[in-house]
């Protein structure tokens, strides 16, 4: 996952308040590359994430759109470790229904260090020079290409 993620030029991604109203959700998802941000709650502490799918629920079911909150659209965060495998990230999103996973450091508090997005994953596969495989030859074959990514990156 770690090597997916430095392929971000931008950084950890802007987190919401929980109480952040419906226009400042809009004004950050407008602002930035990703399709959903993490929510926070008072302390800093991840409290969820908002999708632009979510955006969209909550705007269909609103009257005004102005009593709506980050947390009012928020859904429950599904996160990956830098140090897990493009496998487990994949197993997540696909479980969970989701087009991207939280990626947080392995601290106590989890903190949001950056987003992984099924599109991450599917530039990686496109670059891959055989047909994709599945398990263990999946793994091997983003594995291979991450490799020359890397080698590529540091070589100039």
């Amino acid at each position: 996952v770690a090597d997916l993620l430095s392929l971000h030029k931008n950084g950890a991604p802007a987190s919401l308040n929980k109480n952040a109203p419906l226009t400042v959700v809009l004004e950050r998802l407008g602002t930035t590359e990703h399709t959903c941000l993490p929510v926070v709650d008072e302390n800093g502490k991840l409290a969820g994430s908002v999708t632009l799918e979510r955006v969209a629920h909550a705007l269909g079911e609103s009257k005004n759109g102005h009593d709506i909150t980050a947390k009012d659209m928020s859904v429950p965060p599904v996160t990956v470790k830098p140090y897990h495998s493009v496998l487990e990230a994949i197993h997540r999103m696909v479980t969970n229904h989701r087009h991207e996973v939280l990626v947080v450091n392995g601290k106590p508090e989890p903190t949001v260090i950056g987003i992984l997005t099924s599109d991450d994953v599917n530039i990686v596969i496109d670059q891959c020079n055989e047909p994709v495989g599945t398990g263990i030859d999946l793994y091997h074959q983003l594995y291979g290409v991450m490799t020359k990514r890397r080698a590529k990156s540091v070589g100039g």
